[in-house]
């Protein structure tokens, strides 16, 4: 999950927005998402997006007004476009279910390689920004793969085992695999990458469930 102070709201947004605003806005955030998934929050300036995009960086600062509000921005589109991906809400998952969630999840990382990257850097490096957290981006689809295990483990359709921390073992898993696959192909002398992903993929449902493992403590 990640933090970061919290975006503008959209209303605010088109308050004395010229034409063709919108559409810059659009570009600006493509820009420093790649960057801030290269780079990280820390190693990447606004100076750096500007320069990417042929402007000043006061142009940016004009629709954005400070590099954290860009970042917000960016993590809210991560998680807006991961939310799509999440079970509705109410889902009681069976061990086909829950494969079906998780290879949604991988199939959203593949099409989204720049978020992946995002949040895998964003984990590493937030500690500092933690504790004066007011928003977790990713919170709303994380508790969606854990309300789907419980509601599952409720109605004995999976074993216990620790919902929350099973939930993060298989994204991790899924999101460190994919970022490493290329590596995986030229280690082990694989003729495509997605050869690579495939069997990845294709160990999903086997995936053992810690069903020794108690639930946590309330």
């Amino acid at each position: 999950m990640t933090y970061i102070p919290q975006a503008t709201s959209q209303a605010a947004r088109r308050v004395g927005r010229p034409v063709g605003a919108s559409a810059t806005r659009e570009r600006l955030l493509e820009v420093a998402e790649g960057l801030f998934s290269e780079r990280g929050l820390a190693g990447t300036t606004v100076r750096d997006v500007a320069e990417q995009l042929g402007v000043s960086g006061a142009a940016l600062l004009h629709h954005f007004g400070t590099k954290e509000t860009l970042y917000a921005e960016v993590l809210e589109r991560v998680a807006a476009s991961l939310q799509a991906y999440a079970p509705p809400p109410g889902t009681s998952a069976d061990t086909a279910k829950l494969n079906s969630i998780f290879e949604r999840h991988l199939d959203w990382t593949l099409a989204h390689p720049n978020y992946s990257r995002l949040i895998m850097r964003e984990l590493l490096e937030n500690r500092s920004r933690a504790g004066r957290a007011h928003r977790w981006y990713l919170k709303p689809v994380m508790g969606a793969y854990i309300d789907a295990i419980e509601r599952g483990q409720t109605d004995s359709k999976l074993p216990a085992f620790d919902a929350e921390i099973f939930a993060y073992l298989v994204t991790g898993a899924i999101a460190h695999f994919a970022a490493a696959a290329f590596s995986v192909t030229q280690l082990h002398g694989l003729r495509r990458e997605a050869e690579a992903l495939e069997r990845f993929r294709s160990l999903l449902p086997a995936l053992p469930f810690p069903a020794c493992s108690a639930p946590p403590p309330p």
